[in-house]
């Protein structure tokens, strides 16, 4: 069985940009990962079209079959989280092992005031 798990410090779900995101991941892998990167992604999500990006990567050095790393992240500039009706974006960090593509995440904020915008009335 492979178990990948991402923790915010705190449980911390919602960031200002500019700050640092901090937490810890874990893994319980069937062999050592050739490689294990920490990212910071956003997914846009509309009518019919999905586009994503990344913000933040951070690499594991060494990564063990089995183990438990801290990372820290900056939160980026934008995109802003947005919560609409027709588009949405959120942001996640993102563990990510290879081979097998394997990943954890854990959803976040990432806006003015730690939450996501919405469209106007």
């Amino acid at each position: 069985m492979s178990l990948i798990e991402v923790q915010t410090e705190g449980g911390r779900t919602a960031f200002e940009p500019g700050e640092s995101i901090t937490g810890s991941a874990s893994w319980d892998l069937p062999g050592p990962p050739s490689s294990l990167d920490v990212c910071l992604i956003w997914i846009a999500k509309g009518a019919g079209t999905q586009e994503s990006g990344v913000g933040a990567r951070v690499a594991i050095d060494a990564p063990q079959s089995r183990d438990r790393r801290n990372f820290e992240l900056p939160a980026p500039d934008g995109p802003y989280s947005y919560a609409g009706r027709l588009l949405s974006i959120v942001w996640s960090v993102e563990v990510q092992a290879e081979p097998g593509g394997r990943s954890g995440r854990a959803e976040l904020v990432i806006a003015p005031g730690g939450q996501p915008l919405l469209p106007p009335r």
